[in-house]
């Protein structure tokens, strides 16, 4: 459980710099994020510190609400078979209230997490834990609407 503890810390620089709040999307959702949500290009990779490629941030919008929503999935050959997946989103401005996470022992994906973003840029955190090894990948500054 050593690495599932380092694994875990290692969402903490953006997940408890802030108040976390967990959201779900509706069971009758268009897609991970909810109906009016698009996929934002580039898909992010987490990678090891080898750079081999555990999983992808996808980042989504909606331009009527002016969220962003991020979801982690593992690479499809890891699907379930992972320790854990995570996820976090803020602003690039973030305060105590402003970050989203979703993690804690998940398998096929973590999120959806959303943080409200118009006029902002934001930051996003994925982590995937297979093994000993973790898989992380952080983005700063991205989207900015």
């Amino acid at each position: 459980m050593k690495v599932r503890t380092a694994f875990l810390a290692s969402v903490a620089p953006l997940a408890t710099a802030a108040g976390l709040v967990t959201a779900a999307a509706p069971a009758n959702a268009a897609g991970p994020c909810g109906a009016g949500y698009r996929l934002l290009d580039p898909v992010r990779p987490v990678t090891s510190a080898g750079g081999a490629t555990g999983g992808y941030i996808y980042v989504y919008w909606n331009g009527s609400t002016g969220e962003n929503c991020a979801v982690v999935r593992p690479i499809d050959a890891w699907a379930g078979k992972v320790d854990d997946v995570a996820v976090a989103i803020s602003t690039s401005t973030a305060s105590d209230s402003d970050v989203s996470e979703s993690g804690k022992g998940y398998r096929y994906y973590a999120g959806p997490a959303y943080v409200s973003a118009r006029n902002t840029c934001i930051n996003v955190y994925g982590g995937v834990l297979y093994g000993d090894v973790v898989y992380t990948g952080s983005y700063r500054n991205i989207h900015c609407d």
